[in-house]
């Protein structure tokens, strides 16, 4: 039987088996758990379904996403807008000035040809210290760091980004190999370790400036490859003269590969 009583529902069981088992001299059956009382959804819903409770709750899960997608990508998009803005100002500059159009690719007759030293802002270390116009980096180089060693290549790019021991200076002929990070997160990318994020955007015939002991050393770059993150083969392979190599983790935010920048010197 089923008897609807306010808000619940109660229902009864008897078992028609129980006088039979008797006559038969058979132990009765265990009686069945105690009845279950079930709530009335639409009460329920009632009760708790306020319009005021309901906007509340759903504006704290807006503000907690929107807080959660300004944190993983907010500093990416600002970085990105950033980057094109001075890329579209640059290149209004040019077409006031009547300037043509840097070419796309770069003939080995123009790493001989006479340096046009571009203007740049003055680099934060003439010690050791790296700057790219297109990209607007300008930061520190911590010299003769330990690829190998997580604890302190991680420790060095907090400060800007690093050299790696073994590898030439830029006064000396063979690879020099300068690592970054392009980030750990999406929202660190304004931290010193996301510092090559954008070398990702440099091209053929870009302009890298790297300062060491007091003297600039203009490379152009000449090309770019994308290598598994074991790959180390470009190290060792045969270089004639100098060559400068930039590294950064691949895709951004990842450390599935690695994004290399080849440059090479412009008249030395």
């Amino acid at each position: 039987m089923i008897f609807y009583e306010d808000s619940h529902i109660v229902i009864l069981y008897q078992s028609k088996e129980k006088p039979a088992l008797a006559a038969k001299g058979k132990s009765l059956p265990k009686l069945l758990p105690a009845p279950q009382f079930v709530p009335n959804f639409f009460q329920f819903k009632a009760r708790y379904d306020k319009p005021v409770f309901s906007q509340a709750l759903g504006l704290i899960i807006f503000l907690i996403s929107s807080f959660a997608l300004y944190l993983s990508l907010g500093p990416t998009v600002a970085s990105e807008v950033k980057f094109h803005l001075s890329q579209l100002k640059k290149g209004a500059i040019r077409i006031a000035k009547n300037e043509p159009a840097k070419p796309k690719k770069i003939q080995f007759a123009d790493l001989l040809g006479k340096i046009e030293f571009e203007q740049i802002p003055a680099p934060v270390d003439v010690n050791f210290g790296i700057v790219i116009p297109k990209i607007g980096v300008n930061v520190k180089v911590v010299s003769n760091v330990d690829a190998e060693n997580p604890s302190l290549f991680t420790k060095a790019l907090k400060q800007g980004v690093a050299h790696a021991a073994g590898t030439a200076l830029p006064d000396q002929e063979g690879t020099v190999f300068i690592f970054g990070h392009s980030t750990d997160y999406a929202w660190n990318v304004a931290r010193f370790n996301a510092v090559f994020y954008q070398i990702k955007d440099l091209e053929i015939g870009d302009e890298i400036n790297v300062f060491y002991d007091a003297r600039r050393y203009f490379y152009k770059v000449t090309e770019k490859r994308t290598v598994s993150a074991t790959d180390t083969g470009f190290l060792t392979e045969p270089v004639i003269g100098r060559r400068l190599v930039l590294q950064t983790c691949w895709p951004p935010g990842t450390t599935k590969e690695r994004l290399l920048v080849f440059a090479r010197p412009v008249g030395q």
